[in-house]
């Protein structure tokens, strides 16, 4: 080995230290989930319900026609059965005639059969009235069941528009609110509960609110989740007032169900 190579390595007596910068291990970025966003109301198709809404008239006028031309065809059938009936006991009188005597027989014969066709006839004419009686009831039955699922197709309808309108238009509550309060407005403690979405904006509201009722009175917002979006209820020493929207639709309700026969 050369004098210059052992020269140099004998001057590397101590170790040799390496610095070295520890490696920055970024922090875990945790990235939020996003809140997926309230589906929009469905549109409202109006041609398709008022197609709907005929397609149930026409069903149930064609139904009743049916059962009111079956009475009548019954009747008919019920009729001629009658008139069979009342040649047979002609026939029968005659028969008699013959074989008891022609005059005395006859007149015999011939009361027998009268009363027989009277008696029949009768029944018939009874079984006739009642077959279209039933028939006309059950068509009477049938159209108003129909109007009855119209008028359930409206509301359904009208609530659907509502939440659409809701949903359109967040200070849509706030003339609901107002009228409602309007009720109240001689009470100094109000409560106004509504649904938390709307909270925030009947709360910035509030001073108007206020200013609407004209006098000094102590007005509580509070959210509550039993509160439909677009209502809201009143509470007063003395009651309360209830302005919530599946509310008012069920009045509606009630108010047709009692006009329908």
């Amino acid at each position: 080995m050369s004098k210059i190579i052992k020269s140099v390595l004998c001057q590397r007596k101590s170790p040799v230290i390496i610095k070295h910068r520890p490696l920055s291990v970024p922090e875990p970025v945790i990235v939020q989930e996003k809140q997926p966003l309230p589906a929009p109301p469905p549109e409202i198709d109006l041609a398709a319900i008022r197609i709907e809404a005929e397609a149930i008239m026409a069903k149930a006028q064609t139904t009743a026609a049916q059962c009111l031309n079956e009475a009548e065809s019954k009747a008919k059938q019920t009729a001629q059965q009658a008139q069979q009936a009342y040649n047979e006991a002609q026939t029968q009188g005659h028969q008699e005639g013959r074989e008891q005597g022609y005059q005395e027989g006859y007149n015999q014969g011939n009361q027998t059969a009268l009363a027989d066709m009277q008696q029949t006839m009768q029944s018939s004419l009874e079984k006739a009235q009642h077959l279209i009686q039933t028939a006309e009831q059950e068509a009477a039955r049938m159209f108003l069941d129909a109007e009855r699922q119209i008028v359930e197709i409206a509301l359904a309808v009208a609530s659907k528009i509502l939440a659409k309108e809701i949903a359109d238009n967040p200070t849509t509550i706030l003339p609901i609110l107002k009228e409602a309060l309007d009720k109240v407005s001689d009470q100094d403690q109000i409560t106004i509960r509504v649904n938390p979405e709307d909270y925030e904006m009947v709360l910035m509201a509030k001073r108007d609110l206020q200013l609407m009722l004209k006098r000094d009175n102590t007005i509580t917002i509070t959210a509550d989740h039993t509160v439909a979006l677009g209502g809201c209820i009143i509470e007063t020493a003395l009651g309360t007032v209830d302005a919530r929207l599946d509310t008012k639709l069920e009045l509606v309700h009630k108010a047709l169900e009692e006009v329908l026969p």
